[in-house]
């Protein structure tokens, strides 16, 4: 079998198992609240891991594209969205 498509199968797999554990995720995520004074970084229960999904979905095309062509220059640009989520599930705002 060639390797891009088990590389595929293997993501859709990851993805699936991600979106059937997502509700539990947020509800294991509501119970703690560990806010510092400053309120920057800190786990508290707003914590979205939908950002975390958002981040594995944005940077797995990456990997794939590193695995079959090498990294590029226009890889650097294409990792901004990834950033971007990983900075919301870390550092986001309280949505309540």
């Amino acid at each position: 079998m060639d390797y891009k498509l088990v590389m595929i199968i293997l993501i859709l797999v990851i993805l699936i198992y991600l979106l059937l554990r997502l509700h539990y995720l947020e509800e294991l995520l509501k119970h703690y609240h560990f806010k510092n004074d400053e309120g920057v970084c800190s786990l508290s229960r707003t914590k979205n891991p939908l950002y975390l999904l958002m981040a594995m979905i944005t940077f797995l095309p990456n990997l794939i594209n590193w695995i079959a062509n090498g990294f590029e220059a226009i890889d650097i640009v294409r990792l901004i969205p990834v950033v971007v989520f990983l900075w919301l599930y870390y550092c986001g705002d309280d949505d309540e």
